[in-house]
């Protein structure tokens, strides 16, 4: 009998492995959870709480500055000394009912900011103080901005000229209650080139009279002779 061939056997396929999902970081996630909920807070806190107590510190420093001055302006008009009463630092921090959060002082005045947290550049006010010690007395005030250069005192003045205009401003006249501006005269050649002298001799000359037009003797015609009726004188001819 004839064996029969055995047929190889055949290689079972290899398994993949799947490697399993990598692990978030909890840590890192915590961190990335904590900024977004910190971005959150600072937004709310900036839009509902900072912003507008920042503009409710600005206008009341500006009421108070004004009716400070009126108090001192109806005192001179009742026959008193003139006080203008302007703010103190302890009457704008008794006015916001806190502390400044830095200030900035120099030999001749002084600067508070005051700072309602939040985002860096937003949510401040700054006051500028004259003079220096106990005499600081309130100058001006600003909202989200540093006190500008030219406000401050001894602040260089520019040294450009000022810019002068390109043409004088027509001569205005006044009809009634309105003013009215005056046409420019035109000037002549011949004024600019005459002297005064010589204009002021021909408006005083007197005008010359007009003297009438002499009339021509008409001209006769001329006349016409008649002809001579004599007849015409012959000669005779010489015969040879």
């Amino acid at each position: 009998m004839s064996k029969a061939s055995a047929s190889p056997a055949t290689a079972a396929p290899a398994k993949k492995t799947v490697k399993p999902p990598a692990k978030t970081n909890p840590v890192r996630l915590g961190a990335l959870l904590a900024i977004l909920v910190f971005a959150i807070l600072m937004l709310a806190h900036h839009y509902l709480l900072a912003a507008p107590a920042t503009q409710k510190a600005y206008d009341d420093i500006g009421a108070l500055f004004k009716s400070q001055n009126a108090k001192g302006v109806q005192n001179a008009a009742e026959g008193g000394k003139i006080d203008a009463k302007l703010l103190a630092p302890k009457d704008v921090q008794a006015l916001l009912n806190r502390q400044p959060w830095y200030v900035d002082t120099h030999p001749d005045y002084t600067v508070e900011c005051y700072w309602w947290y939040g985002l860096p550049d937003r949510n401040y006010v700054t006051v500028l103080y004259y003079g220096n010690g106990d005499r600081l007395r309130f100058n001006t005030h600003y909202q989200n901005q540093k006190p500008d250069p030219e406000d401050l005192p001894n602040a260089p003045l520019s040294n450009e000229p000022p810019a002068l205009p390109d043409s004088d401003p027509p001569p205005t006249v006044e009809v009634g209650h309105q003013k009215v501006e005056k046409p420019a005269t035109k000037v002549k050649p011949a004024d600019v080139i005459k002297p005064a002298e010589e204009k002021a001799a021909e408006s005083t000359k007197p005008a010359e009279p007009v003297k009438p037009a002499e009339a021509k003797p008409e001209e006769k015609p001329a006349e016409v002779k008649p002809a001579d009726d004599k007849p015409a004188e012959t000669k005779p001819v010489d015969k040879e």
